[in-house]
């Protein structure tokens, strides 16, 4: 996306700053590779920001034994 971490809305769909599919499974994998733990193939399309990834994230973790 090369945008500035101060250029990023977190409220605001990722696509609609210029994150392509491509993108979404790097990403995705990322934070796999962070959380150690499998994600959904879909995490980004239909959690479509950085605020509604967190949350998922927060869920997740949160709920893990």
């Amino acid at each position: 996306m090369r945008l500035a971490t101060t250029a990023l809305d977190v409220r605001r769909p990722l696509m609609e700053q210029g994150l392509d599919s491509v993108m979404t499974i790097i990403i995705r994998r990322r934070l796999e590779q962070r959380f150690g733990r499998k994600l959904p193939a879909t995490l980004l399309w239909h959690q479509p920001s950085v605020l509604a990834i967190t949350e998922h994230l927060v869920a997740e973790v949160s709920a893990q034994p």
